[in-house]
């Protein structure tokens, strides 16, 4: 079923391949610097020099992440932010995003990174990723994110993640969400299908919109709300599926989903917004984001219990 939502609703030569040159030389240094963790055929990679980004995420040599660079070097591969974005506006905090990260430790199997302390809200940034087998026997990279608090007075926040991809293709999330649009008046098209809500990148989606989505809640035996936000993205032969639990409310003007669309640069984020708590000096809030990539045969697709 096709629904749209709206609410409300020679020389030259020589001159460029010097350049071209030179930039490729300049990502090859970048490269070198890159951490990196792998299982099997699943391969992911951060650079602690760019605010502990995750700069690839492969199966097989294949990338399921946006690597074209943008003229500020940001707007591909994974970062983190703090929430609500109503505390910072734009752009985000530099200290978190974009600017080096300290190595804790990098082993077979995991690395750990931590920011720098940012000036005026006094937030630090740890992540930590490692790679294990998941529970539906597939490679799982476990992405987890702190956010500390390192002023003197109490502050409240929580964790946003943020994956860049490349336009095309679609992602799904679970049908029953809750969908509200930045721009009401600016139509979004999705297909619900086999309890899942379909959103294609491509010419159905022709403005730029952010796509909030409150995914529908789970009650246990004993009665207690368990939220479980997943979400998968289809291109080429490659499937995404990350997958987090949230216990607790986002931040004010935040859904546990986001996904903004940008046709007109070619590319789309796939955020999740981890739970929204007061913290004391030093206390953390925390989120944690189970990727895995299979390709489209691959029937573990389905299963979301990583």
């Amino acid at each position: 079923m096709m629904k749209k939502i709206t609410i409300a609703c020679l020389w030259v030569a020589l001159v460029s391949t010097t350049v071209g040159w030179e930039k490729s030389k300049v990502l090859a240094d970048e490269q070198s610097q890159y951490l990196t963790l792998q299982l099997n055929n699943l391969r992911l990679a951060v650079d602690p020099n760019l605010g502990g980004r995750i700069v690839s995420f492969s199966l097989d040599g294949i990338e399921v992440l946006r690597t074209t660079r943008d003229e500020k070097n940001l707007q591909w591969g994974s970062t983190a932010w703090s929430s609500p974005q109503s505390d910072w506006n734009w752009p985000p905090l530099e200290s978190l995003d974009s600017e080096p990260y300290v190595v804790r430790s990098h082993t077979a199997d995991a690395i750990e990174l931590a920011s720098g302390i940012d000036e005026t809200t006094k937030l630090q940034m740890i992540k930590h990723f490692q790679m294990r087998m998941g529970s539906n026997g597939a490679p799982l990279a476990v992405v987890s994110y702190r956010i500390a608090n390192r002023g003197l007075v109490d502050t409240k926040v929580a964790v946003w993640e943020n994956t860049r991809v490349d336009w095309g293709g679609f992602t799904e999330f679970s049908a029953g969400s809750q969908i509200r649009l930045s721009h009401p008046e600016k139509a979004v098209v999705t297909e619900d299908r086999n309890g899942v809500t379909r959103l294609a990148f491509n010419g159905m989606q022709p403005h730029a919109q952010k796509v909030f989505v409150t995914p529908a809640e789970v009650t246990n035996s004993k009665g207690e709300r368990q939220s479980s936000v997943w979400n998968r993205y289809h291109r080429h032969d490659l499937v995404l599926i990350k997958r987090c639990e949230l216990l607790a409310d986002t931040a004010p003007g935040q859904t546990p989903l986001e996904i903004y669309l940008a046709p007109q640069s070619d590319f789309a984020e796939l955020e999740l917004q981890g739970p929204y708590e007061s913290l004391a000096p030093n206390e953390e809030v925390s989120l944690v984001v189970h990727w895995q990539l299979f390709k489209t045969e691959d029937p573990r697709i389905e299963d979301l219990r990583q």
